[in-house]
C-alpha cells in the first residue's frame, strides 16, 4: 500500500491545566491532505475524535495551523482547501484531574491529480500525571465578589447583643403602639369636630357623636348634595 503522508503526533502541555494534541504530517510531492470542514459533498475532511478521555476534557474544535492551500477542484466541482508538502492539526484539552488517559486518533483524506487514500486514521494514546489547579472554595468566591462590590463584611454580634436588642424592642412596642393610638385619636376627633357642629347647626342634635358613622356620612352627603343643587344655600 501506498504511504504518501507520514504523520506524527505529541502532547503539549499549556499554562492553566491546559495541552495540546498535535499532529504533523509530511506529504509526498504531488499529494495534498484536506483541512478541516470542507462539508459532505467533497473529499474526506480532518476531523478529531476521543474513543476515551478520563481526566481530560476537549476545548473547542480541531484547528488548522500552518499554510492552507485554497482552490477550485474540478473533480469535486467545489472550492477546497488542503496542506501541500506539510500539515498540522491541533486539538486543545484541559485536564480536570492530577492522573489522565487520553485515547483518540485524526481522520484525515489525501488526494493526487490522479486518485484519493480512503479516510485513514492516526491515533495517539497517552496516559499519566498533570498539575490540575484546586478551584476556589465556595464561601472563597463569596467573599471575593463581597469585596469586589464594595461591601465591608461586618463582624458576627454576640448573643448577649442579640438578647439585648430583642429585649428593647419587645418593651417598646407597647409605648409605640400606644403613642399611635392617641396620636390616631387626636387626628379623628380634629377632622370630624367641623363636621359635628355642622350638623348640630343643621338640627341634628346635641349628641351627634351617639349617632353611627354610617348616619354621619348620610348627613353629610345630603348636605354636600343641597349645596350643589342650590348654590345660595
Amino acid at each position: 500500500m501506498m504511504e504518501p503522508v507520514h504523520f506524527t503526533s505529541q502532547l503539549k502541555t499549556l499554562q492553566s491545566n491546559e495541552a495540546e494534541i498535535i499532529f504533523t504530517a509530511l506529504i509526498d510531492e504531488g499529494w495534498h491532505v484536506y483541512s478541516t470542514d470542507l462539508g459532505n459533498d467533497g473529499p474526506i475532511s480532518a476531523t478529531f475524535t476521543a474513543v476515551k478521555m478520563e481526566g481530560a476534557e476537549i476545548v473547542g474544535k480541531l484547528q488548522p495551523r500552518g499554510k492552507v492551500e485554497s482552490k477550485f477542484d474540478k473533480m469535486f466541482d467545489m472550492e477546497l482547501r488542503f496542506f501541500e508538502h506539510k500539515a498540522c492539526f491541533v486539538q486543545k484539552i484541559r485536564f480536570t484531574k492530577p492522573t489522565y488517559t487520553i485515547d483518540c486518533y485524526l481522520e484525515y483524506g489525501a488526494c493526487n491529480d490522479e486518485m484519493c487514500m480512503p479516510p485513514t486514521q492516526v491515533e495517539f494514546k497517552k496516559s499519566g500525571t498533570a498539575e490540575v489547579s484546586p478551584s476556589p472554595s465556595k464561601g472563597g468566591d463569596v467573599e471575593s465578589q463581597k469585596s469586589a462590590a464594595g461591601v465591608v463584611p461586618t463582624a458576627p454580634l454576640d448573643k448577649e447583643d442579640n438578647k439585648s436588642d430583642t429585649d428593647t424592642i419587645s418593651i417598646q412596642t407597647p409605648l409605640l403602639s400606644e403613642g399611635l393610638g392617641e396620636a390616631t385619636d387626636s387626628l379623628q376627633d380634629a377632622l370630624w369636630t367641623p363636621v359635628i357642629d355642622e350638623m348640630k347647626a343643621m338640627g341634628a342634635g346635641d349628641r351627634l357623636t351617639d349617632h353611627s358613622l354610617l348616619y354621619i356620612l348620610l348627613m353629610g352627603f345630603v348636605g354636600g348634595l343641597l349645596a350643589v343643587m342650590m348654590p345660595c344655600i
